[in-house]
């Protein structure tokens, strides 16, 4: 089944893993209710597998273009984090 899932992420340094279905795709990352959150288009009756995310807020260092995707940014007061996947 086609579903979208969201997930909440840290705002914290280092690599965090979201376990979701080959074919997912991120459709959103913003804030909800205070909490940064990522949500995920996916098919249930997938496998799944961990994905790699990063949280970097603006001025701080980012991963490599060749190694990641910037899947989105949000402003959250007078911060705004960007998050990236990371490249298996």
């Amino acid at each position: 089944m086609i579903t979208v899932h969201k997930f909440p992420l840290q705002i914290a340094d280092g690599p965090q893993v979201v376990p979701v279905p080959y074919d997912a795709r991120v459709v959103h990352v913003g804030a909800q209710a205070g909490e940064l959150c990522l949500w995920v288009r996916l098919d249930t009756d997938e496998p799944y597998r961990d994905r790699h995310f990063l949280v970097v807020g603006t001025g701080h260092e980012a991963p490599h273009p060749l190694l990641s995707d910037h899947v989105g940014s949000v402003q959250d007061g007078p911060f705004v984090w960007h998050v990236f996947q990371l490249k298996p």
